[in-house]
């Protein structure tokens, strides 16, 4: 499941992000699912009773994911919701969209140093070899949870700076509790 926050390209300067999920392949067209929930809760009102889904609104995935739900638990709108018409509100184009970070307020973020060609070359450049610990536990550092952005998003230069270092980050969001896994589990 492709899921993103998002809000139309025309949309007023701080306007609320909403919570959508792909409907194809191509992610061309995407579900907003409260709009999904609501058209639901509509077709069968006893849903809030039998699923807690569907007692609440459906915001953004930092209040999902506070609220204690899954992101598997998504999958009960998408898999039950069928556009009404070609008009339906709930289904959106993405050339209309402005796709937003994937976490919004994360309350954390930890950057690993992952590759040992790279931690190498940091080590060698202080003319030191690369400390046996790094092969021993996993190093991280807390990054800076406040420039997080989505596609396309601008990244404005520190006043004062003469050049910018970009990096890549991957990031996984795990909504798993999990302990001592095995490595093929993990």
């Amino acid at each position: 499941m492709k899921i993103a926050h998002v809000r139309e390209r025309t949309a007023p300067a701080g306007t609320p992000w909403r919570l959508a999920v792909a409907r194809d392949d191509g992610a061309s067209l995407w579900l907003d699912l409260e709009e999904a929930r609501q058209g639901l809760v509509v077709e069968d009102p006893r849903r809030p009773h039998n699923s807690p889904l569907y007692r609440q609104p459906v915001t953004t995935l930092d209040d999902h994911l506070a609220r204690g739900l899954r992101v598997e638990a998504l999958a009960e709108i998408v898999d039950g919701y069928a556009a009404a018409a070609e008009d339906d509100e709930a289904v959106l184009h993405a050339g209309d969209l402005h796709f937003g970070p994937p976490i919004l307020r994360p309350p954390g973020i930890r950057d690993f140093y992952a590759f040992e060609r790279h931690v190498k070359t940091m080590w060698d450049r202080r003319g030191n070899p690369v400390p046996e610990a790094w092969y021993r536990i996993p190093v991280f550092y807390f990054s800076n949870t406040s420039e997080i952005r989505g596609p396309g998003e601008p990244v404005w230069a520190p006043r004062g700076s003469a050049e910018l270092d970009f990096e890549l980050e991957v990031a996984a969001l795990v909504d798993t509790p999990a302990l001592d896994l095995e490595p093929d589990r993990a």
